[in-house]
């Protein structure tokens, strides 16, 4: 009788434990989001800045000019060669005289079946054909020259301006620090074009658990900060062929959709390669931050 209280306390534990079950582990790899772009540019000479066109937090369309450099000289270069270029006063005056060659030739050739020319005068009369037709040629030639001096012009002048190489949003600007007028060194950074409209994610997962998976599986990317800790479903696009020796991980590359940029590029973030239940997972998620390498 006196050990019927023991009893008790167990059946009431084996309750508690069935009615708690423990939480089940949920497989998640620690990374941190990078921008699908990220590049920062610069001129590759020193110059004078003429223009500005765009600020931080901009958002800028591929090709758009954002910072243009003083190039008076290469200007008026290009102009000269493109009034150059338009200009077939050259190649029109020498197919006249070819024309001109040819219908002397022929009178010249009917004199002589009749016997009103020589045989010199015929043989002029030929040459000179030839000569205007070399000219033709020559004056086509030179006008293709014309036109790679000024593709080439036009190269250099690009030189002196930045246009974006993508669409995204200005993170910085030389003009935040340096005005109109002034001088910027060459490869100096002077903007920096962000688009976090994708988001990339690498972590590195044990060698084992990558055999199961593979190019455009899903993956799903949380993040416990709130207002931002809804799971975002991405694909895996690279799975490294190496392993690390000492840890024996692999690299795996997550990319995913950021509408509204709903994460920032840099965040601390959980990847998981099964689609996880979300309160389970936010309570993966929520541990420290392992530090950068």
């Amino acid at each position: 009788m006196p050990q019927r209280p023991c009893y008790l306390l167990l059946l009431a534990a084996a309750l508690l434990i069935a009615a708690f079950p423990s939480t089940p582990t949920l497989a998640q790899y620690d990374g941190f989001t990078k921008a699908s772009r990220d590049v920062q540019m610069s001129f590759p000479l020193t110059g004078r800045i003429i223009e500005i066109n765009v600020t931080h937090g901009d958002r800028v369309k591929m090709g758009d000019d954002l910072i243009k450099l003083d190039d008076k000289l290469g200007e008026a270069q290009i102009a000269k060669l493109e009034l150059a270029f338009k200009n077939a006063i050259l190649i029109e005056q020498q197919e006249a005289e070819r024309e001109m060659a040819e219908v002397q030739l022929k009178a010249t050739r009917e004199l002589y079946r009749k016997g009103a020319a020589s045989n010199m005068e015929l043989r002029r009369a030929e040459v000179q054909l030839k000569i205007e037709e070399l000219g033709l040629e020559k004056a086509k030639f030179d006008q293709k020259i014309i036109g790679k001096d000024l593709e080439r012009a036009k190269a250099d002048h690009a030189r002196y301006a930045i246009k974006a190489v993508g669409d995204g949003i200005v993170e910085r600007v030389v003009g935040e620090e340096v005005e109109v007028g002034e001088t910027v060194q060459a490869n100096q950074p002077v903007v920096r074009l962000v688009n976090a409209d994708e988001l990339i994610v690498e972590v590195d997962v044990p060698m084992r658990e990558t055999l199961g998976l593979k190019l455009n599986d899903h993956a799903w990317v949380l993040c416990d900060l709130p207002g931002h800790d809804r799971p975002v479903q991405g694909r895996i696009t690279r799975i490294a062929l190496v392993a690390e020796e000492a840890s024996q991980a692999m690299r795996v590359r997550v990319v995913m959709s950021n509408e509204g940029n709903y994460l920032g590029a840099g965040w601390y973030v959980n990847v998981f390669f099964t689609r996880p239940d979300e309160p389970l997972a936010k309570a993966a998620a929520a541990k420290p931050q392992p530090e950068r390498d």
